[in-house]
This record gives C-alpha cells, sequence and structure tokens, in this order.
C-alpha cells in the first residue's frame, strides 16, 4: 500500500501503534515520533515519563533490543515531538477551477502528477498556514502516490515540463528540492472532497470514469475493476488463494 510521508491523523495511529493493531506501512522514526506527540500532547505525559513509555515500545518489539544505545536517539525524539502539534488533516476540497487547469494538460500522466501535487500541497496548507502551496515531498513520492511508475530521469523530465509550463515553481534555494503548486485555489465551487489520501492517482482516474475503480473487500486497497469478478487486490486475491488450498488440503 503506498501512503503519505505525512501521518494525516496522528491520534488515531498512535492509539493503534500502542495497542499494536496497526497495519500500516510508517517507518520506525516516524512511529515513535507519532506516539510521543500523542503521548505528550493528548495525554499530557512529562517528556521523562515519553522515553521510558517509547523505550517498552520498542522493547516489546524486539528480543535484541538494548536501550542504553538508544537513550539519545529517543531524547531527540522527544524534544522534536514536544516542539511540534499532533497532525488532523481534515477532509480537502478541490476546486473547479483547479481541475480546470489540471485537464488543460490534456496528458493523464502529468494529470495525476499534478493532482498528487495539489492534494500533497494543501495538506502543507492545513499543517502550516504559510506555506503557500508549497510541497517538499520526493518527486518519488508524488509519483508512487500518482500511480506511475517512472524511472528517476522521466521523473524530473516531466516535473521540468510541469516547471516550464508555468504549473509548478522551483525554489531559489539550489539545496530545497521544494516544488510551489501555481494551480492552487483558496476559495471556489467543489467538484470534490478528498477524504483519503493514498492512492491519489487511481482517486483521479475514478473522479473522471478513466477506470472503473473499487475498494479491495480484504484490506480496502483502491484497485481498478477489471471484469465482473475483481473483488480484491493482487495481494489479497494471492492470500485468499493460499488459504483456500490450504483449506482443501485439509480436507484430503
Amino acid at each position: 500500500m503506498i501512503i503519505l510521508q505525512i501521518v494525516t491523523n496522528e491520534i488515531e495511529v498512535a492509539k493503534k501503534l500502542i495497542s499494536g493493531t496497526y497495519d500500516g506501512k510508517l517507518k520506525s522514526h516516524a512511529k515513535l515520533m507519532t506516539i510521543a506527540k500523542y503521548y505528550l500532547h493528548e495525554e499530557l505525559k512529562d517528556a521523562r515519563t515519553v522515553k521510558v513509555l517509547l523505550d517498552e515500545y520498542l522493547a516489546n518489539r524486539s528480543e535484541k533490543y538494548i536501550w542504553e544505545i538508544n537513550d539519545s536517539y529517543l531524547k531527540s525524539i522527544v524534544k522534536k515531538a514536544n516542539a511540534s502539534q499532533l497532525i488532523n488533516i481534515q477532509p480537502i476540497e478541490i476546486y473547479e477551477s483547479e481541475v480546470e487547469q489540471i485537464r488543460k494538460v490534456k496528458h493523464l500522466v502529468k494529470e495525476k502528477v499534478l493532482f498528487s501535487f495539489l492534494v500533497y500541497a494543501k495538506i502543507n496548507m492545513q499543517i502550516k498556514d504559510n506555506s503557500k502551496g508549497w510541497v517538499g515531498n520526493t518527486t518519488k513520492e508524488i509519483f508512487d502516490s500518482a500511480d506511475v511508475n517512472y524511472t528517476a530521469q522521466k521523473r524530473e523530465l516531466l516535473v521540468g515540463s510541469l516547471v516550464k509550463d508555468g504549473y509548478l515553481n522551483l525554489s531559489m534555494n539550489n539545496q530545497n528540492t521544494s516544488r510551489q503548486v501555481n494551480y492552487i485555489s483558496l476559495t471556489g465551487r467543489v467538484f470534490a472532497t478528498i477524504d483519503n489520501f493514498e492512492q491519489l492517482g487511481l482517486q483521479y482516474e475514478s473522479l473522471f470514469g478513466i477506470s472503473d475503480v473499487i475498494k479491495c473487500e480484504r484490506c480496502g486497497v483502491l484497485v481498478r475493476k477489471k471484469g465482473t469478478k475483481t473483488k480484491h487486490c493482487n495481494l489479497c486475491s494471492k492470500e485468499n488463494w493460499k488459504e483456500y488450498n490450504a483449506k482443501y488440503r485439509d480436507w484430503e
């Protein structure tokens, strides 16, 4: 499953992480940050207690965990978590004027990439009021979200063409790889409301009837419907087949 690097509802994710029910693909550092922010800002625990709880979280998940090695690392996480706030992204409105600009490209891959840039920019605007439509995520993250499997060179060439056409701005700082979305609107007639920030390329295809997109009945990820029998994603189809074969062997 492709997910954003931003945790869009940290309270919900933190509760699942702590209870052991989280099934996403968040990296270890992001997990610890999310848990630390939850304990500090939601449960109002002090920094020393939070560090102990992070120690316990890691120890319960690794037989070889040695707390002394991670002491300074966990202290830095708690310090950073204390200086930031819990994130809870609200549904994002996409306006007709924004869609009109995207559709002018008349190139499906570019349209999906622009749609992903737009959603990321609006997420950043909720997190930071003065973000002004800037997106700091990597090009690969954007393309993965857009469901576009390009090489690094092709990704940069495509983004370069979008900059040339005026859809994106590059930072004047050569060491800053952020891109600014030029077609973002602050108000307008709502075309669609996005409350799922994963698989944005498939959502775009679904919005315009380009593909018949359904949710996998087992895991909930979006999949292109290839026929009347499509009910699951490829991974879940394989798991279903394994389970069926296991039951069939038991009957013999």
